[in-house]
Order: C-alpha cells, then sequence, then structure tokens
C-alpha cells in the first residue's frame, strides 16, 4: 500500500502507529484516509479508482460532513490486537487506547466508546486530512 503524505508537517508516532492498525483492520486492502492520530475514513477501492489524491481528499472530507449531518450513532468493538475499534456511517472509525482484561472480555467500555467518538466527530469538524493510504 502507497502512503501519501497530505499535511504539510511530520506525522507523529502515534499517527504512524494508527496507519498501521488501520492497514491491519483492513486487511491490508482496503484504501483510506487518516484524519487524526486516531480516526480514518476508508474507501471501497472502486470508490476511488481513477482519482487524484485531491479528490480522494475532497471525497473523504465529503464523507466527514455527510456524518456530521446525521445522528451520531457509533458501534464499538473489541479487535484482536487489544484496541477498541469505534465505527460511525460512512466507514469512519475511531481506534481506543488499549483495552482493559476486563474490556476485552465484556467489551469496549462505554466511556472509552464516547470519548474515541468525540474525537470522531472532532476530526470531522476538522476537515483535515493527514495521509492517504491506498
Amino acid at each position: 500500500m502507497d502512503i501519501i503524505k497530505v499535511c504539510s508537517r511530520d506525522l507523529t508516532e502515534g499517527e504512524k502507529e494508527s496507519i498501521e492498525h488501520f492497514k491491519y483492520y483492513g486487511d491490508s486492502t482496503l484504501p483510506f484516509v487518516l484524519a487524526s492520530e486516531n480516526v480514518a475514513v476508508f474507501f471501497k477501492r472502486d470508490e476511488i479508482d481513477g482519482l487524484s489524491d485531491d479528490e480522494i481528499t475532497d471525497t473523504a472530507i465529503d464523507k466527514m460532513r455527510e456524518l456530521m449531518s446525521c445522528h451520531p450513532d457509533f458501534n464499538p468493538l473489541v479487535m484482536d490486537d487489544g484496541y477498541g475499534l469505534v465505527s460511525m456511517i460512512g466507514e469512519i472509525y475511531g481506534i481506543t487506547d488499549k483495552l482493559t482484561d476486563e474490556e476485552i472480555e465484556d467489551g469496549v467500555s462505554f466511556g472509552k466508546a464516547l470519548v474515541t467518538r468525540a474525537e470522531i466527530m472532532s476530526a470531522c469538524e476538522d476537515e483535515e486530512i493527514l495521509v492517504i493510504v491506498k
């Protein structure tokens, strides 16, 4: 997968780690953009085939804007690497902090899911794209 940095600054270690998490979650086949340290917008391959990087960025921002005008429903999932994943409409996802053993057993805590949902909403409101992974 190609990683195209869109932002003008260097990526943080946390952002680099999140790229690896999202690549894993997408089976290293699904393209996505990283919108903040823990938030990604995924695409079906045919959604972005033939699009320029600017057009991919615009498509991601359109998905983010759509989320901002919808009910903020979310679905928290426990992932096999010990992190939680919060999914929202438009294939927008956020990664939680590392889960405790209890959360892995019982599911992502409501508080942790809400914090991650807030991070997703904030990233969508900011409309910034850090990298494109395709």
